[in-house]
């Protein structure tokens, strides 16, 4: 359903809009400190992948932790208080309390 030249032909509208609006709340969310926990199944010769944050490479977790970080959340439909795991929301906290 899916090239690389266009990610959203043969989606429908409303798959669109979340996909949308959840790619513009994570990238928002690191100009906030937030950091990706997720593998970029990149891998450097140690065998652990090239982000520093990811929870399975280097904090040995076996899946990464819930948060839109993590995930692809439909954020319509997901309670705003579990959007983030503790330490992105301390992290962008941190981060509007020194900029802001």
């Amino acid at each position: 359903t899916t090239d690389s030249t266009n990610s959203y032909i043969n989606l429908s509208d409303s798959k669109v809009r979340t996909e949308s609006i959840y790619t513009l709340m994570h990238e928002l969310s690191h100009q906030l400190g937030a950091p990706d926990h997720y593998c970029r199944k990149d891998y450097q010769s140690d065998g652990k992948c090239t982000n520093a944050y990811c929870d399975v490479c280097v904090y040995g977790m076996t899946t990464p932790r819930s948060c839109m970080m993590s995930y692809r959340y439909n954020i319509e439909t997901t309670d705003e208080s579990e959007l983030y795991c503790f330490s992105c929301r301390d992290k962008i906290n941190e981060h509007l309390a020194l900029n802001h």
